[in-house]
């Protein structure tokens, strides 16, 4: 009996250790990662706003809303799990899951599915909200989402999300740079964080602030102590620090209706059961003069014009992707990238340089919607992510800055989220 108690833990710590094996590698660049190739159209959201950062205030009744498709066309028994995870997206070690998940279990399954309905590419739809009775989340931070099917050490997907406490408050001043050589094209964000209705023992050792543009976690800046401490006031007010490119607007795509040509599409057609819609080529925009439009900073929505339930009425389409440039970038690849794919540069949204008609191509299957995607080269050498490169950058742009305050009490192993907060540049 004694070996066999043995064997179960040890055997319930290697399953726990996979787990954290598949976070920890994977969520530090992206902001999803989907380890089942049958899975598509991954959202998480809170609930009833799907173009919303997943970010939900600690003890306020908010819940997040996940949905995807699976193209595995048979009823399954999902579950799901959450982790409590340190500022660098690694699951925080020394902590109890007890400590920061409340409710009669650790996990829940998924209820609600449903098959598509009169479409050419079947699927089911999948939907759960959470927190919920059976898994409520007890601390502020950063949180691992692991869905899977029998064994929690072989996820379907992870995916990122936020509570926040709202402790502390952020105020912003998004401006030009200061160094001249880039005036025209990076813009600078200085903040002060208000801790009057909070006490925070030591900022410069305890406090941790990050910013991200956009969702795009390549370009986080951070780990930086502040410039002077006065009062309440926290000051992060640099001349060369959290300087980011402007880079340039979103490009668009609107594939919600699949039976009418519109903006941007050259045709559709459907071939063996499947659509396939060509877009008009396009041009990089470096070098030319900004041009101010609205976008989503990166984000999508899955919608139709042509049906009721866009879960189960959407279609799904090969897009294909077409960027003219005479000469081919050198040991540099091209990837069509947004928030759809959560900013992963992988072998699905890469680009091929047809050298006969002097342009690069891709193809990307995508849901019925709205999305924002942009073009990012890079390095095969360095790793390196050129994310001007094709169209430039701009510090008239519009983007969406999140600025993110941890906290570590003294004595104590997990770090808390004091504030999660969104600042535009104009």
């Amino acid at each position: 009996m004694k070996r066999l108690i043995i064997s179960l833990i040890l055997f319930i710590n290697l399953i726990a250790l996979n787990a954290q094996i598949a976070v920890n590698e994977y969520l530090q660049d992206n902001l999803f990662y989907i380890f089942d190739e049958n899975i598509h159209s991954l959202q998480l959201y809170p609930e009833g706003i799907q173009t919303a950062d997943p970010v939900i205030r600690l003890g306020y009744n908010e819940k997040l809303t996940c949905s995807f498709d699976d193209f595995d066309f048979v009823g399954k028994n999902y579950n799901y799990t959450v982790y409590h995870c340190d500022p660098d997206w690694k699951i925080t070690e020394n902590i109890n899951r007890n400590d920061y998940m409340s409710g009669y279990y650790h996990e829940d399954y998924i209820r609600d599915y449903t098959s598509s309905f009169n479409t050419l590419r079947n699927y089911m739809h999948y939907s759960f909200d959470f927190p919920n009775e059976n898994l409520n989340i007890s601390l502020s931070g950063n949180y691992a989402l692991v869905v899977y099917e029998e064994n929690v050490d072989k996820p379907s997907f992870i995916a990122r999300f936020y509570v926040t406490e709202d402790a502390v408050t952020v105020s912003t001043n998004i401006g030009f740079s200061k160094n001249p050589e880039f005036l025209q094209s990076k813009q600078r964000v200085a903040f002060t964080i208000n801790t009057s209705n909070y006490r925070i023992t030591d900022p410069y050792k305890d406090l941790l602030v990050f910013v991200t543009q956009n969702d795009r976690q390549y370009s986080k800046q951070g780990n930086i102590q502040p410039i002077s401490i006065m009062g309440n006031s926290i000051v992060y007010d640099f001349q060369d620090k959290f300087e980011f490119n402007g880079n340039n607007e979103f490009r668009y795509l609107d594939i919600r209706n699949v039976k009418t040509l519109t903006k941007k599409i050259y045709s559709i057609k459907v071939d063996k059961g499947e659509y396939n819609i060509l877009l008009d080529a396009e041009t990089t925009f470096k070098g030319k003069p900004h041009t101010t439009n609205f976008d989503l900073n990166g984000k999508f929505s899955i919608e139709v014009k042509d049906a009721e339930n866009a879960n189960v009425e959407a279609e799904y389409a090969f897009v294909y992707f077409t960027l003219f440039d005479k000469i081919p970038f050198h040991n540099t690849d091209v990837y069509i990238c947004g928030n759809f794919n959560g900013w992963k540069l992988e072998e699905e949204n890469i680009m091929s340089y047809n050298y006969e008609k002097g342009y690069y191509e891709g193809c990307i299957y995508l849901k019925q919607g709205y999305y924002n995607y942009t073009y990012l080269a890079k390095r095969n050498d360095t790793g390196i992510i050129l994310e001007s490169e094709m169209d430039g950058s701009y510090v008239e742009t519009k983007n969406d800055y999140k600025i993110l305050v941890y906290y570590i009490n003294p004595g104590e192993y997990y770090y808390k989220l004091l504030s999660y907060t969104v600042a535009s540049s104009n």
